[in-house]
Parts: structure tokens; sequence; C-alpha cells
């Protein structure tokens, strides 16, 4: 009987585990990354509970506020009167 007791306990705690383990929380100024064996699978951008996979798929955070902005390339002239090419991002 005490055996039995320990067992219902322990397969409790694991599924308190697992439960824990596949929820994620995404918050109103963030992006979520679920990642399948480090390949992104889907971003979760709503904010709220979300599920996963435990133990296959795992999360990252990206925040909302990063904004890239990429300028067309463009000719410069150099101080001493030679043309380069600028290229670059924000």
């Amino acid at each position: 009987m005490k055996g039995k007791k320990v067992g219902i306990l322990i397969g409790v705690a694991a599924a308190v585990v697992a439960v824990g383990a596949s929820v994620t929380v995404t918050q109103q100024n963030e992006y979520k990354l679920i990642r399948q064996f480090g390949k992104v699978d889907r971003v979760i951008s709503s904010s709220g509970i979300s599920f996963k996979i435990p133990f296959i798929e795992s999360t990252q955070s990206l925040p909302k506020e990063t904004l890239l902005y990429d300028l067309a390339a463009s000719d410069v002239i150099t101080k001493d009167k030679k043309t380069m090419i600028s290229d670059s991002y924000v």
C-alpha cells in the first residue's frame, strides 16, 4: 500500500514537471521563437500563454522594439577624391 502511494506521488510530480515544461508565456513587447532541434519551427507574436512539446522544442525571446532598416548601397567620395561604395544597415 505504501509503495503504491509513492508511485502515485512520483507520477503526479512527473506530470507537473511535464506540464510546466510545455508552457511558454509571451509578453506584449516580445516575439517567441519556438525551435525544434535548433531549427525555427514557428514564431509567436501575440501575447499570452502558448504550448510547446517539452524537451524537444525550446524557446527564445526577441524584443519587438528591435527594428532593422537596410539602406541602399550608395557611392561616396572620400577625402582624397576616390569613389567607394557604402552599404549599411541600422
